[in-house]
């Protein structure tokens, strides 16, 4: 991994999936269980574009290891940071913010953990 990428979480199976549109923009909501005994993380990302899954259907019952490169020097439209899964590929996409549960917002201090 680089020094702009963070792993979003550990090795984790995919429990929920669900897209919003709002107004102006979409959210992607994601709800994921860790390989390891740990509780659910569930994750917000705003300002969802280029949204891409690996194939023509899924059934979430991959593992998936999220990792978020800071793409925000790029300036692309507000985007600050391409998600994707690092392993299979499973989804791929660009947003403007990732919010963690209790509304904590991930940043760059989380890109450089």
């Amino acid at each position: 991994m680089s020094d702009s990428q963070a792993r979003l979480c550990d090795p984790s199976r995919v429990t929920s999936l669900k897209l919003e549109r709002t107004k102006s923009e979409l959210v992607l909501v994601m709800s994921l269980v860790p390989l390891t005994a740990g509780p659910q993380i569930d994750l917000r990302f705003v300002g969802v574009s280029d949204l891409t899954f690996r194939g023509e259907r899924t059934e979430l019952t991959g593992i998936v290891l999220l990792i978020a490169d800071d793409i925000s020097a790029r300036g692309w439209d507000g985007s600050k940071f391409r998600v994707k899964d690092y392993e299979e590929e499973f989804i791929s996409f660009v947003c403007r913010e990732i919010e963690r549960p209790k509304g904590e917002v991930a940043g760059a201090q989380i890109l450089h953990e």
